[in-house]
């Protein structure tokens, strides 16, 4: 054990490489097992009824015409579809999975060119295990990674290109990136693209910059592919209400459409609660209040552009007050690049807060290594957890290398902690989940959703619905139903089919003429595979 230590000692990034190698495990251990959640159904419906149709331009969804996001993500999932030859939960979070660890390649081969190694890998670490993404947006397949990685590429375009005064490079790779993010979420990448330039080269009192051939003939590139894009897509469908949709969808997230109270509440909450959504490491920003960070920042051009990024674009989600932490995942970055310099720098001279973390990171490492005991005992509800013994041993066995590292490598005690953190995802997709899939009744829905489906085979099925009722719902109901018929189901609030087959709610369909052939209750709400009988005075309901 103590020439393990010695050799991790003189080796410090092995231990920054064994906590990637623990987070693969971690991250895709059950990665496909809790159904689909929040955005991820809608994805994935409109992304299937792409492949059900043959047509990617034109998104739909439950056969109606969608506009809320461009096609690019859809795409993405539609192509992982295809190489993954299903439509399964697993591969529909592929897309939002694979990004993440390659958003962490990135950070650090990026960082490691202006600030070395250790900061770098710090920087990447903090990426991959904030708790934000640890306990919640990693058990998803949102948009959000991809969008983030995307655009966080475009911020580092910039400074790569403008040190080597590439400027056409610079404007045309931009603003290509720029494309591809509206292509993929909408209206948000202008406003990227077009704070990052203003506040960049304003501070480098460049501001002429802007009005150069190089930058003119990059913005005319973005508007010829918009305009391209628009043009074939109104070849196949009408423009109308398209650029109004995303228009709104855009503002929902802003201080035009929330209360003034709503929106000084947030302004005040923010900051905060960003932090402590980037747990443990965004905590660590008390190192990058000691006398001469902010000098030594604005001192060194990669740290400078971090800082001028982060500022200038964190201004349109502070005053917004619907943001969501997942919103922000491009600035996480340029966050956690300025606290791990900070934690590098100035470490040493912050004593108390140093010996704070050293003996949290020491507290909770052992607890966490105790607590493993009790996980073969612990109430998982109805959740059969295969191999308890085993998994609960192998946690157990890791945590308790790790605590003797913790302890004897006080030097790279955040790197330790870091791996403890990868054990504790490992165990959270080991024992976490399969209790959280079989507690919430989300798996009798989904199996009652599937068996509907099969059952309903051979017949048309209509999605009779109340508009304005939880999209979540409704779009979770349709992935289930359409990926076991192999076709779109069409919502409607009408019925002119009497031969086709209809799925609802029980208080939709109440005092209307059917049979219902099938039913289940879910969150209070009774669903129903019925079929319809005609009205007397007329022909629709």
């Amino acid at each position: 054990m103590n020439k393990l230590a010695g050799y991790l000692q003189k080796n410090p990034l092995l231990l920054a490489a064994c906590c990637v190698a623990l987070l693969i495990p971690a991250y895709f251990i059950n990665l496909g097992l809790l159904p689909l959640h929040s955005d991820e159904p809608t994805r994935a419906v409109v992304s299937m009824e792409m492949i059900f149709s043959g047509d990617y331009l034109v998104s739909t969804l439950g056969g109606a015409y969608y506009y809320n996001k461009p096609p690019l993500y859809n795409w993405v999932l539609a192509a992982a579809y295809h190489l993954g030859g299903n439509f399964s939960e697993f591969v529909t979070r592929l897309p939002a999975m694979i990004p993440l660890f390659l958003f962490g390649a990135s950070i650090y081969l990026f960082s490691k060119r202006y600030l070395g190694r250790e900061i770098a890998a710090l920087a990447a670490i903090f990426w991959m295990t904030n708790g934000r993404l640890l306990t919640y947006d990693s058990l998803f397949g949102h948009i959000d990674v991809l969008y983030s990685w995307l655009t966080w590429l475009g911020f580092m375009a910039v400074i790569y290109f403008d040190e080597k005064k590439k400027y056409w490079l610079l404007f045309f790779l931009t603003y290509f990136i720029t494309f591809l993010g509206f292509m993929m979420k909408g209206l948000p990448s202008f406003l990227f693209q077009g704070i990052t330039l203003l506040v960049f080269y304003t501070y480098k009192k460049e501001f002429r910059r802007l009005f150069s051939i190089q930058h003119i003939t990059g913005f005319l590139f973005l508007a010829a592919l918009l305009t391209g894009y628009f043009w074939v897509y109104s070849r196949s469908n009408s423009l109308d209400g398209y650029v109004a949709t995303l228009w709104d969808q855009s503002i929902q997230r802003t201080v035009v459409e929330k209360s003034v109270w709503n929106s000084i509440s947030f302004f005040l909450r923010f900051p905060f609660e960003s932090l402590l959504h980037m747990a443990p490491w965004g905590l660590l920003v008390v190192f990058c209040f000691r006398k001469g960070f902010l000098r030594e920042v604005m001192a060194n051009p990669f740290l400078k552009f971090n800082l001028l990024i982060l500022l200038g674009n964190i201004v349109v989600y502070w005053l917004s007050p619907a943001t969501m932490p997942k919103y922000i995942f491009m600035l996480y970055p340029c966050i956690f690049t300025l606290i791990a310099y900070g934690f590098v720098r100035f470490a040493r001279e912050a004593h108390f807060w140093r010996k704070l973390f050293d003996g949290l990171f020491i507290l909770v490492t052992l607890a966490l290594c105790l607590g493993t005991l009790y996980l073969p005992f612990a109430d998982l509800g109805t959740a059969v957890i295969p191999w308890i013994y085993l998994k609960a041993t192998v946690l157990f066995l890791l945590l308790l290398l790790l605590s003797f590292l913790v302890i004897r490598l006080p030097a790279q005690r955040i790197l330790v902690f870091a791996c403890v953190l990868a054990v504790f995802r490992l165990g959270f997709s080991w024992f976490s989940l399969p209790e959280r899939f079989a507690g919430n009744g989300l798996k009798e829905q989904m199996e009652a959703l599937q068996e509907i489906g099969r059952e309903s085979k051979g017949n048309d099925l209509y999605f009779y619905y109340q508009p304005g009722t939880s999209s979540v719902e409704v779009h979770r109901s349709l992935y289930y139903l359409e990926r076991e018929r192999g076709e779109t189901v069409a919502l409607t609030d009408h019925v002119t089919d009497y031969d086709a087959l209809y799925f609802s709610t029980g208080e939709r369909v109440a005092g209307l003429p059917h049979e219902e052939l099938r039913g289940f209750e879910y969150n209070g709400i009774r669903y129903v595979l019925v079929k319809f009988y005609p009205v007397k005075t007329g022909s629709e309901l």
